[in-house]
């Protein structure tokens, strides 16, 4: 893992940048600079593209290079109940990005979809959009389990969820997750 931090840069692309470590040189090509966005939410926020009126011509038309999707996919921890707060960590590696295209976009939040193509339509810059939604979720499923510790306000359910996980069995729970 590694960071590194650009000073502002003019919107638009591609690019390319060259990163060197341990004189071994990677090329990372088809770099966008623009806006970046994150659509997260339960349900009315996970509904994909193809479940909303006109879908079919907003698909047939989405092709755009501009536009860039990520969807945070839905792994769960093993050894904890699904409707936990306990997801995988996930990188860029397990779904990248990607151009707006047919056979992203319909199962991508609608929301997040309609709302970047109308803001890179009106900024005629590039938008890059994130979907993390899950839907039936409460918002704690996204606050980090150690957050729990460190903030008085989230004692309550941390207890609450932690009595909810002694009761379960974790064979059994096992057996419920491999389904999924």
């Amino acid at each position: 893992q590694w960071l590194v931090t650009l000073p502002p840069l003019p919107e638009g692309g591609p690019h390319e940048m060259a990163v060197t470590l341990n004189g071994e040189t990677t090329v990372l090509r088809d770099i966008l600079v623009g806006e970046i966005f994150l659509g997260g939410g339960q349900s009315n926020m996970e509904q994909p593209v193809f479940r909303t009126q006109g879908a079919r011509q907003a698909i047939e038309t989405c092709e755009n290079d501009r536009i860039r999707l990520f969807k945070v996919p839905h792994i769960w921890k093993k050894g904890y109940p699904v409707s936990s707060w306990a997801m995988e960590h996930t990188t860029n590696l397990d779904t990248p990005w990607s151009p707006a295209c047919p056979e992203v976009v319909p199962h991508f939040s609608a929301v997040g979809y309609y709302l970047a193509r109308e803001l890179e339509k009106e900024l005629h810059i590039p938008v890059g959009m994130i979907d993390c939604c899950e839907g039936g979720k409460v918002i704690e499923t996204f606050i980090p389990y150690e957050e729990f510790r460190r903030h008085a306000c989230l004692w309550q359910p941390l207890a609450a969820y932690e009595a909810a996980l002694a009761q379960v069995d974790a064979d059994e729970n096992e057996v419920v997750f491999e389904k999924f």
